[in-house]
């Protein structure tokens, strides 16, 4: 530290820097804008100016405006693209997580020009320059940074991109070279909307006195509907379970007197082969104790609001509209409709109960027979040879043996070959029924009551998927509500009795007297939130009685006792020491966000997704274990 006159050297190299930065300002900013040209007298503007700033950057390359006019600024992110014009000047764009900016070249800097001649696109390169205002004509209205570019005075590579080229995106090869695609645009905003979301529901649960609560991830195996991820212990014969949800942890923490808790829980399920659903995922989980299932709804509602809010959304004002399971189905043939487009389900049974349509004639003692229909608006062009097998598809997935396609054409008439085995009543009641009009498409099932309600709803959301651009710009953006009442119990394969939602889900306390006598019709306190025919969350009002929830592992799931003690006797225990009522909700943060970023999959708004097959393709997992690590934890693989 040499003082020359009370000055130290330190000062007078910083002056001298700034100085020329400086100058370097100026000549941009009084420079004719009306040309493309820079003059080759420009001094340099070295990096060293800017390193008391920062040494990668100054601004992003999404933050420039018309305010850093002639401001010395230094720039880092990907080289996104470059172009040459006939003058002989050089544009390139510069991109990073916050946007892009425009470079100009110096077409007299041999050096600049050949740097960047050699430069693969997506390598990250340094920029030093001053901001200049585009000139006039010439800004771009899609670029946040779009009135100015920036003048470079040094340009370094920090970091070559190596790989090979990729000609085509298929999605495999997204998923192999997942690293290149989290640089995308649409990436990059989900991401950053699924940040938003997760922050807003958990200040929202804060703001209502809910704690956060980390419960294990290894937990022990116990049947919750889907396979388990058993983990190996070094202990012979001892694994862990991956859980499938907090579900019982959350229960114990109610007992342990938490009273309201939350946590943004991973979560693990062997679904390998569903289409669209990950082996790992993510849920806003949620408990509380001493409540009624209209007080968790209450608090997720204001959750989902603030949640829509965060990404500049608005839903319709709660409370949200609720509607009983048996409703649903009985109207759109879905437990999670879409019901912004109509289409409701029509009974046909009394309309065609003489046709001599076979497929539609009701069977000798069948008195669970049924004939249903729905009529799509403007797409009877789908009666089509080429379309019918999706059709048919769809109603086979649903349960029932098929559908009958019906058009109706530009003169009001039923167009199929179904038809001539109608009478005239029955094609007016059919018209009448379904008020359809010219260039409607009329599907009906026939057969038992649940799959025919099934397989119509399959059918209904193929036809949504159908509707042109205009007719989904018509409807409101969001449909929002609560369905209630499920049946607490179905039939297996095995002709036995299982859970709708799970085996801690309390009945309805209107349908506790049918218990033993009728189950299947029994109703449980079950809520499911469904937007848009996509359900994003579910929950229930829990079994809090230790004595009732054994009956129900036990007589009613016919699990043994021994198994019970086994897999479920750690709860029992718990509920035995003095257990609030208490109930809760989880959101699948997952499709939420899928669902408000308008994400055509899952994959979308994971950063790291795995196949349906559950594979990882970027870092090559599953993968094979030693020799030494089968041996350390018992393992033979036949």
């Amino acid at each position: 530290r040499r003082v020359h006159g009370g000055f130290t050297l330190e000062l007078f190299e910083s002056m001298a820097l700034l100085l020329r930065a400086a100058r370097c300002a100026l000549l941009c900013r009084f420079s004719p804008v009306t040309t493309r040209t820079l003059q080759t007298s420009a001094p340099r503007f070295t990096s060293a100016a800017l390193v008391s700033v920062h040494p990668y950057r100054s601004h992003t390359c999404g933050e420039l405006t018309r305010k850093q006019e002639g401001q010395p600024v230094r720039l880092c992110g990907w080289l996104h693209n470059v172009r040459s014009l006939g003058s002989g000047l050089v544009f390139c764009v510069l991109r990073d997580a916050h946007g892009t900016t425009q470079i100009v070249l110096d077409p007299n800097n041999v050096n600049h020009l050949e740097i960047i001649k050699k430069t693969p696109l997506e390598s990250v390169v340094l920029i030093d320059g001053a901001v200049r205002l585009r000139p006039a004509g010439q800004s771009n209205s899609q670029m946040h940074t779009g009135d100015i570019e920036v003048v470079v005075s040094d340009i370094q590579v920090t970091s070559k991109f190596q790989a090979a080229i990729i000609s085509e995106m298929n999605e495999e090869t997204r998923l192999h070279h997942r690293i290149l695609d989290l640089r995308g645009a649409s990436l990059q905003s989900n991401l950053r909307a699924r940040s938003a979301v997760t922050n807003a529901c958990r200040q929202a649960l804060l703001a209502q006195k809910f704690i956060e609560v980390e419960t294990p991830t290894l937990f022990k195996s116990t049947p919750e509907g889907a396979r388990e991820f058993l983990v190996p212990t070094r202990t012979k014969g001892k694994f862990y379970a991956l859980v499938q949800s907090p579900q019982q942890y959350k229960q114990m923490l109610m007992v342990g007197g938490v009273e309201r808790y939350f946590q943004i829980a991973r979560c693990y399920r062997d679904e390998g082969g569903r289409a669209d659903r990950q082996p790992e995922f993510t849920q806003v989980d949620v408990e509380m104790a001493f409540c009624t299932a209209k007080d968790v709804q209450n608090v997720m509602e204001r959750v989902v609001q603030e949640a829509w809010a965060s990404c500049g959304l608005t839903l319709p004002p709660a409370p949200f509209r609720r509607v009983t399971f048996t409703e649903v189905m009985t109207r759109y043939g879905s437990d999670k409709p879409d019901t912004r487009f109509g289409m409701e389900i029509q009974n046909l049974t009394t309309a065609l109960a003489s046709t001599q349509a076979r497929v539609l004639a009701k069977k000798p003692d069948d008195t669970d027979f049924t004939v249903q229909g729905i009529c799509a608006r403007g797409l009877g062009h789908l009666a089509d040879k080429k379309v019918d097998p999706k059709i048919q598809d769809e109603a086979k997935r649903g349960g029932s043996g098929g559908a009958v396609v019906i058009a109706v054409d530009e003169a009001g008439r039923l167009v199929s070959p179904i038809v001539k085995f109608f009478s005239e009543i029955e094609k007016a009641a059919l018209l009448s029924t379904f008020n359809a009009k010219p260039g409607d498409l009329i599907l009906i099932c026939a057969g038992r009551q649940l799959p025919t309600l099934t397989s119509l709803g399959r059918l209904r959301g193929f036809c949504i998927s159908q509707f042109p651009a205009s007719v989904l710009e018509s409807v409101p953006p969001f449909d929002v509500m609560w369905v209630e009442r499920f049946p607490m119990f179905e039939t297996n394969d095995q002709g036995g009795l299982s859970s709708v939602h799970h085996p801690f889900t309390a009945p309805a306390p209107d349908c506790v007297k049918f218990l033993e006598s009728d189950p299947l019709n029994v109703m449980s306190q079950a809520y499911d939130l469904v937007v848009n025919g996509v359900e994003i969350g579910g929950g229930s009002i829990r079994i809090h009685d230790p004595d009732f929830q054994f009956r129900v592992l036990n007589e009613f799931l016919g699990i043994s006792e021994s198994k019970i003690e086994q897999q479920f006797g750690h709860l029992l225990d718990a509920l035995r020491h003095g257990a609030p009522p208490h109930g809760g909700m989880a959101l699948g943060l997952d499709r939420l966000v899928m669902l408000l970023c308008n994400a055509p999959s899952l994959k979308d708004v994971i950063a790291f997704p795995k196949t349906s097959t559950g594979n990882d393709l970027l870092v090559g997992s599953p993968s094979t274990p030693t020799d030494d690590q089968l041996a350390e934890y018992h393992i033979q693989i036949k």
